[in-house]
């Protein structure tokens, strides 16, 4: 690629110290939020070790040295956009919205001849200082009765919604609302273009334009020279709407990537969001004021250090002469903007200043956006449907920003949300939706008032999954570039496109070679997959209605034990012989305290099969060696209930809970109904030291983790290769507040509040040695939490079931079917062979691998592929149950279960063959009536008939 040395390559040599999170991941959200640098963190971590920095509003000399270094940080911020406090004024706020907020609110759009007249303006020094200010009680209420001067406020179709909202603040204080596109700045606007007009207004007053500086959509860069069009007044749009014009230009995109000179373009206000710039801090912003525009804002409220004297008793205050100080309300986030300091200082150390970082991040956009747009099916269809109002060939028109559909080979959508969960299976971070940019989503998905608010009926609303409606887009793939992102992470993202959604049998374009094992497992001692044991619960295995193994085999077996001969172990219902005569004396000496199968035999467990006649009791040493098993296949009780299952007979083949979520399976034969599911389905969660609750997609070691319940000793036992098991107990009552021996907690999943108790310290420094990161705890739902599903029945009701539900994402069960899994198989094989004309049959999983990559409570045999998805009710045994609805999948599922491993696989032919949601498997809850209300209707066993109606 010829970048004429735009492309800065100093990046490729600090990218790893620097930014050490970034190793195999590829972040392209850079408008979303920077990444922040070590030196950066490092640099700030050193200062506040070093110096004392108290409020800034006392008069201790900690007070003084904040009030000090926030000045310095003021004048930085200026001299970096290349003006001075006497032309300009910070006002720090909370982000680029917080300063849009605030000039909403405070901008006197009234003029010369409304409420507040030439004797009631402000005068203000060059260096900001107000010489004068109003009285609150001269602030009086417009009449409305009369017809007063008030302006217009004017805004750009394609702006963030915190422009929009800037409106509805001008539906009280300005004569009109206007909103137009680029392409209608120079005409005279027409009425579809009013949002808004009063019917009390005279002409006159004063006007705001606000648009931004570079598109957040799109990276479409809008002219600069509009700022000085606007404020003499000479923009089409401006004929109809006398009276003062005034500007504001939002640069928090503008600004993470380009330079903007102030001495070369004055708007009268810039809102900036300093994270957008260098990563760090998040949360705080700043208004600049131009000077000569500072007697618009007329403040109301006032807050701690805003004014010179008050009076409790009485309407009286005077407000502050320097413009910061009286806008910034309360203490300001002093430490924050300190850092602020450091910011600007990586931005030339690392980044080789603003002007190479626009070029260095254009060159990397371009070259995407050049090859994305090269890219076609094998019938000449695009793959991507890019949006874009340049051809990406000129800086100072485009930003690195790429917004863009895939297309399918005969032209239909690929809605964006199967794009994302694609995109997270390689580890590319991107952004997906409208970007809080509706006005932008409208212009170029071409949706018209019409059909958003139809969209909205249809039940999509901002940030959800609902990416495509009627086949249509309601949102877009967004792709951006910083300065430490390098020519790779644009040649992942087009392999990943590659990959994934263009289709072709011809030789397809190669960008990057892929090794998607996972690396981040870390060094996991004596892993191997006949090590992880799974066992299955103490529970007797009712002969009614259910298959049974083999009685002579059984019988046969058990004398062999009573003789010390071999030990038999349940492991999912499959038989294995574990020989005490092949353990060496000296495995232990061999083996090391590290080995999984050193455990002590108080551990040794006595599990309970039933045949149809006899019942046999097997003891489980677990400090045997376990051996292979298909010597006795032959006697599998899976397989003989298999061999029952047809297209007319279906059985429960498999029950699985998970005691922790996101951890692994625990197989039962029979099994508890509650009503919440399972009983000890997904009661406990691992949370990070943050309380954020643990998942396989950050942390994907959790599949190793083996929990299992003890019902004979009350407890849950957790197992994970290497280490000692660790045990929970299962029953206590929940504490009050007052008690220490469990920590009350407030968790999240998936966006609900849930109530929860932490399990202690000792379990948690166990799971913290066992994931090897920071301190991990282990939670409990509590029994009074209230958390209910938000599905709705697969019925004609449309009204969302209100069940109880645990700490699973969304039902109470989730159901799969085998011959749907043998059909994905099947489809994955077929995908192969048309992709690389072979099948490897290394890279497609078996159908007891995928089984476990579902993550599914209940397993069934019988039936055809898909079956399940039609089902609005299904009895099990004497229970009923009312389907929700298809469970649509993410990248989880590429993770295998048992190594850790992921693979792109089944998720890349899911999303290919069963469309935009990747659904696989039905929800299901309890029905709320049962026709019995006996102990045998709250369980269920394998074995169980299915019948579904």
């Amino acid at each position: 690629m010829e970048s004429g040395g735009a492309y800065n390559e100093n990046i490729e040599n600090i990218r790893e110290l620097e930014f050490p999170a970034l190793k195999d991941v590829t972040y392209a959200d850079h408008v979303g939020a920077t990444l922040v640098a070590r030196r950066h963190l490092e640099a700030f971590h050193k200062d506040l070790l070093g110096n004392i920095y108290g409020n800034p509003h006392s008069r201790s000399p900690s007070s003084h040295l904040t009030t000090d270094s926030v000045d310095q940080i003021r004048y930085r911020i200026l001299k970096y956009f290349k003006t001075n406090p006497e032309i300009y004024s910070v006002i720090f706020t909370s982000g680029c919205t917080g300063a849009l907020k605030l000039l909403a609110e405070s901008f006197d759009f009234h003029g010369d001849d409304g409420c507040h007249g030439d004797e009631k303006k402000n005068k203000v020094n060059k260096d900001g200082t107000i010489l004068s200010s109003a009285n609150v009680d001269d602030l009086s209420s417009l009449n409305e009765n009369k017809k007063t001067d008030r302006g217009c406020f004017c805004y750009l179709l394609d702006n963030h919604t915190s422009v929009q909202g800037m409106r509805e603040l001008a539906f009280q204080r300005a004569g009109l609302v206007v909103c137009i596109d680029e392409k209608e700045i120079d005409l005279c606007p027409q009425s579809e273009h009013i949002v808004y007009k009063s019917s009390n207004i005279a002409s006159g007053g004063n006007s705001l334009f606000a648009y931004a500086a570079e598109s957040n959509f799109s990276g479409r860069k809008y002219p600069l020279k509009w700022v000085d069009k606007v404020q003499r007044g000479n923009l089409g749009f401006q004929e109809a709407y006398p009276g003062a014009w005034y500007t504001v230009l939002d640069a928090a995109s503008f600004v993470s990537n380009s330079h903007l000179n102030l001495s070369e373009v004055t708007p009268d206000f810039v809102t900036l969001s300093f994270y957008k710039m260098f990563g760090f801090p998040t949360g705080l912003g700043a208004l600049l004021v131009r000077n000569k525009s500072a007697d618009l804002l007329k403040k109301v409220y006032f807050g701690g250090g805003t004014v010179k004297v008050s009076i409790a008793n009485q309407r009286f205050h005077q407000f502050r002469d320097s413009l910061h100080d009286r806008f910034e309300d309360g203490t300001i986030s002093f430490l924050d903007i300190i850092s602020l300091r450091y910011g600007f200082d990586i931005l030339e150390t690392l980044g080789g200043g603003i002007q190479r970082i626009s070029q260095h991040t254009f060159v990397i956009a371009q070259y995407f956006h050049h090859q994305l747009q090269s890219l076609h099916h094998g019938n000449k269809a695009p793959v991507a449907m890019i949006y874009s109002d340049t051809g990406f060939d000129d800086i100072t028109t485009q930003g690195p920003i790429i917004n863009f559909n895939i297309l399918r080979a005969d032209g239909q959508f690929v809605g964006f949300v199967e794009v994302d969960k694609m995109a997270q299976l390689y580890n590319i971070h991107l952004r997906t939706g409208c970007f809080c940019n509706i006005g932008a989503c409208q212009k170029f998905l071409d949706l018209s008032i019409e059909e958003v608010k139809a969209n909205f009926e249809a039940g999509h609303v901002c940030g959800d999954d609902k990416d495509l409606v009627n086949g249509r887009p309601t949102g877009s793939v967004r792709i951006s570039f910083g300065y430490m992102s390098n020519l790779t992470d644009a040649q992942i993202c087009l392999q990943f496109i590659v990959d994934c959604f263009l289709e072709s049998k011809d030789q397809k374009p190669v960008y990057y070679k892929f090794n998607l094992e996972n690396k981040s497992l870390g060094k996991v001692k004596n892993v191997k997959e006949k090590e992880m044991c799974h066992f299955t619960a103490r529970d007797n295995l009712s002969s009614e209605k259910c298959l049974s193994f083999d009685q002579n085999v059984c019988c046969e077996k058990s004398q062999n034990r009573e003789n010390n001969q071999s030990t038999l172990v349940s492991d999912s219902n499959k038989i294995y012989v574990d020989s005490v005569d092949s353990i060496p004396e000296n495995s232990k000496e061999k083996h090391g305290q590290d080995d999984p199968r050193e455990i002590s035999n108080e551990n040794c467990n006595i599990f309970k099969l039933e045949t149809v006649e006899k019942e046999i009791l097997i003891d489980v040493d677990r400090e045997c060696n376990r051996i292979d098993a298909s010597h006795f296949e032959e006697f599998s009780y899976e397989e003989q209930l298999l061999k029952m299952c047809s297209v007319e007979n279906r059985y429960l083949t498999n029950i699985f809970l998970y005691p922790v979520k996101s951890c692994g399976a625990f197989s039962v034969n029979e099994w508890q109904l509650t009503d919440r599911g399972l009983l000890y389905d997904r009661e406990w969660m691992i949370v990070s030291e943050n309380g954020v609750a643990l998942s396989q997609k950050r942390e994907p070691k959790l599949c190793l983790l083996q929990p299992r319940i003890d019902l004979s000793d009350q407890i849950l036992v957790l197992s994970y290769p290497g280490m000692p098991d660790c045990i929970v107990p299962l029953q206590f009552d929940d504490p009050g507040e007052d008690d220490t021996m469990f920590g009350l907690c407030t968790s999240k999943v998936c966006g609900d509040r849930v109530k929860s108790l932490e399990c202690g310290q000792e379990v948690s420094d166990w799971l913290s040695e066992a994931l090897q990161r920071g301190q991990c705890r282990l939670v409990r739902q509590k029994s009074d939490d209230t958390r209910a599903t938000k599905l709705k029945d697969s019925t004609n009701d449309t009204s969302v079931a209100q069940f109880q539900l645990s700490l699973a994402n969304e039902s109470q069960y989730l159901l799969i079917s085998r011959p749907s899994v043998k059909s994905l198989q099947q489809k994955i094989e077929e995908r192969q062979k048309e992709e690389q004309n072979f099948v490897n049959s290394d890279e497609v999983p078996d159908v007891d691998n995928l089984i476990h990559r579902f993550r599914a409570n209940l397993v069934i045999g019988g039936g055809s592929p898909f079956d399940e998805d039609k089902w609005e009710r299904l009895q099990i045994g004497n229970n009923f149950f009312i389907s929700q609805g298809e469970c649509g999948r993410c990248q989880i599922i590429c993770l295998d279960q048992m190594t850790g491993e992921r693979s792109k696989e089944p998720f890349k032919t899911l999303a290919y063959w069963r469309g935009k949601k990747v659904p696989f498997g039905i929800h299901l809850r309890n029905a709320d009536t049962a026709p019995s209300t006996s102990e045998s209707a709250k369980t269920i066993r394998i074995g169980q008939p299915i019948i579904p109606f």
